[in-house]
């Protein structure tokens, strides 16, 4: 059973789906929480039917749903996919009937009560300056801009209700299509039931029209996961603290996978089979969303999980870009996430959207490994920013032999000190062979190579680090304390 649904939350003013004209045949992104864990999908309006309507999903959309006003509703043999469902109106006599109720950027006639009448439009200027926003406004930090847009959404959001009430009966008493194939998760073929009209517009509110929809097309999309045990938060941070045994058990039970099944660590070591060594990001989506039916948030952990279990690395696109973005910014600020760092990221629902590719061996160059020469110096940079030419590789090596000599400084009167309070257990003093084998390394390459054997982490390096620079400024600062 699937429990928690609800269309995830928009800021005041946003409007879920438009049904304005310039909108028309376009793929609106929508996301209902579906037994506490976020499915993304997409709606589409259209006058009439498109193949491409019917097309397998792509990207990280878990559902689609179309809705027709045009008199060409498909054949199930044109929908591609179980997850994607078509409503189209019926007119007397079974023949289905066009609808006009939308709203244009045409002229500026309207009716006087707000509700919208086949044939009528709305103001001109106000929609064409909104078309404009549309464009503009994600890529603009402008707070004028930003108050326009809440405005306009506002007022379309009092124009979608009114049209969505002349649409919702006729797509009630009208036809709803979905393909033969429709099948439940994990590949087992049998077909789902057909889908009654009056289950998707109960209300005529388009909300729940779109919850609705997610929640009847729960065959393509497993009702057994359910995020009620246990949060994904806290199944990252079992595997930030490398409780790995607990969190795979945690991620089996949320996706109903049983002991003696593969898991999808188990799946993803199949496409790494053979000569190759790295598995892109779209195949990974395909795998993980769209073949084995996992939202995203749960098809990231999967992810970790195997970074983390089999040694493996995600190249990661910046925060805000996708896997396949090719900007030059987007390829320069590229972050590579193994057990090396995981401790420098947080929980991210969204991470297999900017997995660029899966590594079976983590990488050397200076750009994945820049979390460790940052400990030593700060101002490394990626490469495509500068960073990594020879005056930075001399500036490190400076930075490297000047902690080592503060690390020597330091030892023996932190031993001495050991012994004069009775520590045993040397809390001062028990890093300083670890860190004396990191700091003479003899290049940048090796530091990080001896790191990596040492200390295992980004984090771990750190805090010895920090413990060091504590004890040098006690010794700086305090030469009495001998």
């Amino acid at each position: 059973m699937v429990t928690s649904t609800q269309l995830t939350g928009h800021p005041a003013g946003h409007v879920a789906i438009s049904f304005a004209n310039d909108m028309l045949g376009q793929a609106q992104p929508v996301r209902v929480t579906l037994g506490g864990f976020e499915h993304p999908g997409e709606v589409i309006v259209a006058r009439q039917w498109q193949g491409d309507f019917g097309s397998p999903l792509t990207g990280v959309s878990m559902f689609r749903l179309v809705l027709l006003h045009a008199t060409d509703a498909p054949a199930p043999t044109d929908i591609l996919d179980d997850r994607i469902c078509v409503a189209a109106p019926r007119g007397r006599g079974g023949r289905v009937a066009e609808s006009k109720a939308t709203y244009h950027v045409v002229s500026t006639e309207h009716g006087s009560s707000g509700r919208s009448r086949h044939g009528s439009h709305l103001k001109a200027a106000d929609f064409r300056s909104l078309k404009e926003v549309r464009r503009s406004y994600i890529s603009s930090n402008d707070p004028g801009l930003g108050r326009l847009a809440s405005a306009l959404a506002t007022y379309e959001s009092r124009v979608n209700a009114s049209v969505a009430a002349d649409l919702h009966e006729m797509w009630k008493s009208g036809v709803v299509v979905t393909s033969h194939d429709r099948t439940k998760s994990g590949g087992q073929k049998q077909a789902g039931r057909e889908i009654q009209p009056g289950e998707l517009f109960l209300l005529d509110d388009p909300e729940s029209w779109i919850e609705s929809a997610a929640v009847v097309l729960g065959r393509g999309i497993d009702s057994s996961i359910t995020g009620d045990r246990v949060s994904p938060e806290q199944i990252y941070n079992e595997l930030q603290d490398g409780r790995l045994t607990s969190a795979r058990e945690h991620l089996r039970q949320i996706c109903g996978i049983h002991f003696d099944e593969p898991t999808p660590v188990d799946r993803i070591d199949a496409c790494l089979g053979g000569a190759e060594d790295e598995v892109l990001g779209d195949e990974l989506i395909q795998l993980l969303v769209h073949e084995l039916r996992y939202p995203p948030a749960v098809a990231s952990l999967w992810l970790v999980m195997h970074a983390l279990d089999r040694g493996s690395e995600l190249v990661l696109s910046p925060v805000g870009c996708t896997g396949n973005a090719d900007a030059e910014g987007a390829v320069a600020g590229r972050q590579h996430f193994s057990v090396d760092t995981i401790s420098e990221f947080e929980y991210d629902a969204d991470l297999i959207m900017r997995t660029v590719n899966l590594r079976a061996e983590k990488s050397d160059a200076w750009d994945a490994v820049l979390p460790f020469l940052k400990l030593v110096a700060p101002q490394a940079n990626f490469t495509t920013f500068g960073g990594g030419r020879d005056s930075d590789v001399a500036e490190f090596d400076r930075q490297l032999i000047t902690l080592k000599g503060r690390v020597e400084q330091t030892s023996p009167v932190m031993f001495r000190l050991e012994i004069a309070t009775g520590a045993t257990d040397r809390p001062l003093t028990r890093d300083v062979n670890r860190l004396d084998k990191v700091l003479s390394a003899v290049s940048w390459s090796h530091f990080v190579a001896a790191s990596r054997v040492v200390f295992g982490s980004v984090a771990a390096l750190r805090a010895a680090l920090a413990d060091a620079a504590d004890q040098w400024a006690a010794v700086e600062y305090a030469a009495d304390i001998e």
